[in-house]
């Protein structure tokens, strides 16, 4: 029994640490590259390109312009609450998960998310996706090569099947 306990406590240690790692990566400034919502390029809809992510704190969202209706409505809402999980599904395929929280419905929900490198431009990148959004987004402020170690992590973390 102490060994089994030893073991649970063990797994969870380890899947905090390794939450705490993605959200340390997630916190921050995001530009929007790629943005539809249920299938529309919506990103000239938006009031800007960015998202400011914060587990503490409110997360800043971007809010539709009045140019896009009827597609987007109520979506006037910036502010949200962010949560990083895993997947309950044993060997998903892509295991991290975003929720988020606010009446903007543009990006309410729960959303898949995988981290990936544009090594021709050193960036960061991050896809979030469910069946009505789907986002390309690149981090802000961040140093590539200095924390490429990190970068190939966060891919193998989030991607089980990415292809090489």
């Amino acid at each position: 029994m102490k060994n089994i306990l030893q073991v649970f406590f063990l797994i969870f240690f380890l899947s905090s640490c390794t939450k705490k790692k993605v959200e340390n990566v997630i916190e921050g400034w995001w530009s929007i590259d790629t943005i539809y919502y249920k299938n529309q390029n919506i990103k000239t809809c938006l009031g800007n390109n960015a998202l400011l992510f914060k587990f503490d704190d409110k997360s800043e969202l971007p809010y539709a312009k009045n140019n896009c209706e009827p597609v987007l409505i109520d979506n006037y809402y910036p502010s949200a609450e962010v949560k990083i999980f895993f997947s309950e599904v044993k060997n998903d395929t892509i295991p991290l998960r975003m929720d988020i929280k606010t009446k903007n419905k543009l990006f309410s929900g729960t959303h898949k998310i995988v981290f990936y490198k544009d090594n021709s431009n050193s960036l960061l990148k991050m896809e979030i996706f469910s069946d009505s959004l789907y986002i390309i987004c690149r981090k802000g402020l961040f140093n590539y090569d200095k924390n490429i170690k990190l970068v190939n992590d966060l891919e193998e973390l989030s991607w089980t099947t990415r292809p090489k």
